[in-house]
């Protein structure tokens, strides 16, 4: 479970709840990972061995939860990259 704080129209809103997954959620990164102009999380659930995807809605919250497996072992964090082509090299930035 992780709680938002949806922020609407520069005034923050009562947190909401997210159910993410079976395990403790460890790490959470920000970013627009559908390229559809809004803000979205992933998170690491530690010992599911998984990580959850929240879309978002555009106003401050998001979607229900997605989860994704990912193999064995711990999941220990998540990070979001943006990978821009630069002169045919790819120049990187890098929230963690």
């Amino acid at each position: 479970m992780i709680n938002v704080l949806p922020i609407q129209t520069r005034v923050i809103q009562p947190a909401v709840s997210y159910t993410v997954g079976s395990e403790a959620p460890l790490i959470i990164a920000v970013a627009d990972f559908n390229l559809d102009g809004k803000l979205d999380l992933v998170n690491s659930n530690y010992n599911g061995n998984s990580v959850s995807a929240l879309l978002g809605k555009g106003d401050g919250t998001f979607h229900a939860a997605v989860l994704y497996s990912v193999g064995g072992g711990y999941t220990w964090g998540v990070t979001a990259t943006d990978f821009t082509m630069v002169n045919g090299h790819f120049q990187t930035s890098c929230f963690l």
